[in-house]
């Protein structure tokens, strides 16, 4: 998910963008996840023209075989927090705020719990067939 250059400012510009977009204010201090295409990472994704897929609240997708290799990264969410799972050389990591350092993980696993919602950040804009299921919230 890191982007050479996007900082702190330029998020927060993003942010207010948002906000001014659909007529609310906090997306600097709250994270709301309430549909595919209106919520702030999903705008952010858009401004750099990456494709992605939602997946709702307690609705992974269907892991098939493969799937890991088309994807870049999952953003994690739930009633209260947000955190990324990112491949990086073939093997997966979770990138947490509340965490001390990233810390491996199997793929499937990045797809169990209660109460988890995905956006999942495809690789060099492909969507792969299986991703149907999901929806769809941006295009490259």
């Amino acid at each position: 998910m890191k982007k050479q250059g996007f900082f702190e400012a330029k998020f927060f510009e993003y942010c207010d963008e948002f906000d001014k977009q659909n007529r609310c204010t906090g997306s600097r201090d709250v994270v709301f996840i309430h549909s595919i295409n209106n919520n702030i990472f999903n705008f952010i994704l858009n401004k750099f023209h990456a494709t992605s897929s939602y997946y709702p609240p307690n609705n992974p997708p269907e892991l098939k075989k493969n799937f890991s290799d088309d994807c870049a990264s999952v953003i994690i969410f739930d009633d209260g927090h947000v955190w990324c799972a990112k491949k990086h050389d073939d093997s997966w990591y979770v990138l947490d705020s509340v965490a001390n350092r990233p810390e491996a993980i199997e793929f499937e696993d990045i797809f169990n719990g209660q109460g988890f919602g995905w956006i999942i950040v495809w690789e060099n804009g492909r969507l792969p067939i299986v991703a149907e299921s999901g929806k769809r919230s941006s295009k490259k």
